[in-house]
């Protein structure tokens, strides 16, 4: 296959490329290599890496609204959740409070929570969240101290990450 390069600093419209005047128009641009762009690169149609596709920075899909799309065209979002900084407990080493209520945005089915830290709380790392009920749009957790010493909270805030499909 020829070696060739191409150079420039402006913008490329292409339907194809042409070779010494030659049309080798296949409605795309192919690098077997290396591409290296400085600068952003818009895609109307579809972007195919059928190797690896290797990415330096971020990757922003639908304006921010999610991260990728599956196969049956349902998106898999991650969504931040803080509840407010409200919550009050004292808890003795095995013991438990249910349920610290949490509402988030519509799923089309029950997501997954992954829980995160907690503020405002002595001994979080002894903290055990869990889910009592779970619906599409909210879920009930309950907080169990697992460590050998009490646990307080004041005005404490749970933040977790809420992952599902919408």
């Amino acid at each position: 296959m020829p070696s060739y390069k191409l150079s420039v600093n402006g913008t490329i419209y292409s339907n194809g490329l042409y070779n010494n005047g030659i049309s080798e128009t296949y409605g795309a641009l192919y690098a077997y290599s290396t591409a290296s762009f400085s600068g952003t690169v818009n895609v109307a149609g579809t972007l195919n890496a059928n190797s690896n596709l290797a990415v330096d920075g971020n990757i922003t899909t639908n304006n921010g609204a999610g991260i990728v799309r599956s196969n049956d065209a349902n998106q898999l979002v991650i969504d931040e959740y803080a509840t407010p900084a409200n919550l009050d407990w004292t808890l003795a080493p095995g013991a438990s409070i249910c349920c610290i209520g949490i509402g988030f945005t519509t799923f089309t089915s029950p997501p997954t929570i992954a829980f995160g830290r907690v503020t405002s709380a002595t001994n979080p790392d002894a903290l055990a969240f869990t889910i009592q009920s779970i619906t599409n749009n909210s879920a009930q957790i309950r907080v169990t101290n697992i460590g050998v010493a009490t646990s307080t909270a004041t005005n404490a805030t749970l933040y977790a990450m809420i992952i599902g499909r919408k």
